[in-house]
């Protein structure tokens, strides 16, 4: 497996022991949940940020995770990948894009045994994006065009997604 961690969040302690106990189900994918910190660490401004409160198994349902949970993969660190899924995929052709993960991940097939992990066992740090000065051309033009790539879901599914659930 290969987590792909951000380099300036933090685990919360025992994190590592809790996502062995969970590989252990032979998973594609495990989902893990965030809290988000001020850029020192010193105040929590958001202690789970997906609100549900119970783990998740999906079984050949790759359209409900994308659906789900496309929007907070966006964040990288999110991600325990097994390796041999991941190296199974056409990596190239979403090299450059701001989001290239997501397109490896949510390319066919699609990931059939997935975990989401509600609790939050990652800490972001908030206000040190190297990204942010161009956050408006990330999220609204980047994103959404990785996201309409993806010719394998449905266009509908994609737009939700691609347009962050509004309408």
């Amino acid at each position: 497996y290969c987590w792909l961690f951000s380099d300036d969040d933090l685990l919360e302690l025992n994190s590592i022991s809790t996502i062995k106990n969970i590989l252990q189900k032979e998973l594609d994918l495990l989902v893990v949940n965030s809290s988000i910190h001020s850029k020192f660490f010193n105040k929590v401004l958001c202690s789970n940020i997906l609100s549900s409160e119970k783990d998740i198994l999906y079984k050949n349902e790759g359209e409900k995770v994308f659906l789900d949970l496309a929007s907070y993969l966006s964040f990288i660190g999110a991600i325990v990948v097994r390796r041999e899924f991941w190296m199974t995929r056409n990596r190239n052709i979403h090299h450059g894009s701001a989001f290239a993960h997501i397109g490896v991940l949510f390319q066919d097939p699609l990931p059939s045994n997935v975990y989401y992990l509600s609790e939050p066992i990652i800490k972001i740090r908030y206000g040190n994006s190297e990204w942010a000065p161009r956050g408006f051309k990330i999220w609204f033009q980047q994103w959404p065009n990785q996201v309409m790539v993806l010719d394998n879901l449905s266009y509908e599914l994609r737009k939700k997604v691609a347009n962050n659930g509004i309408e």
